[in-house]
């Protein structure tokens, strides 16, 4: 089932994007990385991602505001949006869930978290 998941994985620190799609493609899904909002919003259009796990602390457009944007879009509304920060705080989860995302993960995160939340999909 992994591999036919299209993941697209949106985050300013190359480090953590290359790192996380490494894995992800290792465990059999289909990853693409994103390292700004703008980029997100184009490889939705041609990488048609079912699950994007979205920093919030996106440099120029934030993730709030990337999330957003992605939900605008009609490829964008079906999509399973996990937002990724280092802040657990209950403002930042609410922001994100009002922005549109569907699921929360605070990094550091192993990858039995992000496995959890994948088994979490409507996919």
């Amino acid at each position: 089932m992994a591999a036919s998941i299209r993941i697209l994985v949106v985050d300013d620190d190359h480090a953590i994007a290359d790192s996380m799609a490494v894995l992800l493609d290792l465990e059999g899904f289909n990853a693409r990385i994103a390292y700004t909002g703008q980029e997100a919003l184009e490889l939705i259009l041609e990488f048609k991602p079912q699950v994007v796990l979205l920093d919030i602390g996106l440099k120029g457009m934030d993730g709030f505001e990337t999330a957003k944007r992605l939900r605008a879009l009609p490829e964008g509304r079906d999509l399973y949006l996990v937002a990724l920060t280092g802040y657990s705080d209950a403002k930042t989860r609410e922001c994100a869930l009002e922005s549109g995302c569907d699921n929360f993960l605070t990094k550091p995160m192993g990858w039995s978290d992000l496995s959890r939340v994948l088994a979490e999909a409507p996919l």
